[in-house]
C-alpha cells in the first residue's frame, strides 16, 4: 500500500545491472540502493518513503530464479529501510522489491518473465564486410560455418563423430514482459496521489512513450538515469518540454 509523500524508483535491472547479473555480485547493490535514495531526497529532502522495484526476469516456470533468491537475500540480511532521516527527527521509511505482479494487480504473479529457447534466432551476414578470401574459405571461415551451423535447427555439427546439432548446442535466455509491466507501472503510479515523483533507471528506448504518457497526464517530476553519458543530450531533446529531467550514472 502506497503512502503519502512517496518517490519510487523503478530499475530496469537486467538493462542497467547486466554486470551484476552476470557474476552474480548482488552485494554491490546495497551501495546502490543508498544512491538511489539520495536522488530520492534531491528531488524532494522531506519525503518519507522511498520505493525501490527491480524489474527483471524473476520469475521461471512459476518459481523465482536463483538470481531473485540471492538479491531477495541479500535485501533482508542488509535491512535497509527505515533509515534515520537526515532532514527530520524522523525515520525514512521504505521498500525494496523484486516486480512479478503489476502494483495495479498484486495478486497476479507473472511466472515466466524468464524463458529458455533451444537454437540461436536466424544469423544474417553482412556479405559487403566478408572478405574474398573467407567468400572462398567457407570450410575454413568461422564465420561461415556459423552461418550454415545455425540455417536450421536440425543442423548437423560438421565435425565427424559430433552428435550436436544447432538445436541442442545453443540455449538463449529470454526476458518476457519486464518493459510492459514497467511500463504499465509508470502509468499506474503516475496517477497516484500519494505519489510525488518518479525515478527510471533504464537504457531502454523501449519504456520512453510511456514515460512521455506520464509526463503528460501529470506534472509530477520524473527522473530518468541513464548509464550512456553520449545519450544524455538526445534524451533531453526527445524529453524537451516534458517535466522529465535527465541523469547520467556511473556503476
Amino acid at each position: 500500500m502506497l503512502q503519502d509523500n512517496t518517490i519510487v524508483a523503478l530499475i530496469d535491472f537486467d538493462n542497467f545491472y547486466r554486470e551484476v547479473q552476470q557474476y552474480q555480485n548482488v552485494a554491490v547493490l546495497i551501495h546502490e540502493f543508498n544512491r538511489i535514495v539520495g536522488e530520492a531526497l534531491e528531488i524532494n529532502a522531506m519525503t518519507e518513503h522511498v520505493i525501490i522495484r527491480l524489474y527483471g526476469g524473476w520469475m521461471e516456470n512459476g518459481l523465482l530464479t536463483q538470481l531473485a533468491s540471492l538479491i531477495q537475500q541479500e535485501i533482508s540480511k542488509a535491512r535497509f529501510f527505515p533509515l534515520r532521516h537526515p532532514k527530520t527527527s524522523g525515520l525514512l521509511r521504505g521498500n525494496i522489491d523484486l516486480a512479478t505482479s503489476l502494483l495495479s494487480m498484486p495478486s497476479m504473479i507473472w511466472q515466466n518473465t524468464r524463458k529458455r529457447r533451444n537454437g540461436l534466432p536466424r544469423i544474417r551476414l553482412d556479405r559487403s564486410i566478408i572478405s574474398s578470401i573467407c567468400e572462398s574459405n567457407k570450410d575454413g571461415c568461422p564465420v561461415k560455418i556459423l552461418e550454415k551451423f545455425t540455417k536450421k535447427k536440425g543442423k548437423l555439427c560438421p565435425v565427424d563423430g559430433c552428435t550436436s546439432t544447432h538445436n541442442t548446442a545453443f540455449t538463449v535466455i529470454e526476458q518476457k514482459m519486464v518493459d510492459i509491466i514497467l511500463s504499465c507501472d509508470i502509468l499506474f503510479l503516475i496517477d497516484q496521489p500519494q505519489v510525488i515523483s518518479l525515478i527510471i533507471m533504464s537504457d531502454d528506448s523501449d519504456i520512453h512513450p510511456a514515460i512521455a504518457l506520464a509526463s503528460e497526464k501529470s506534472n509530477k517530476y520524473i527522473l530518468l538515469i541513464h548509464k550512456n553519458q553520449q545519450q544524455v543530450p538526445i534524451l533531453e531533446q526527445l524529453f524537451s518540454g516534458m517535466s522529465v529531467g535527465i541523469k547520467d550514472w556511473r556503476i
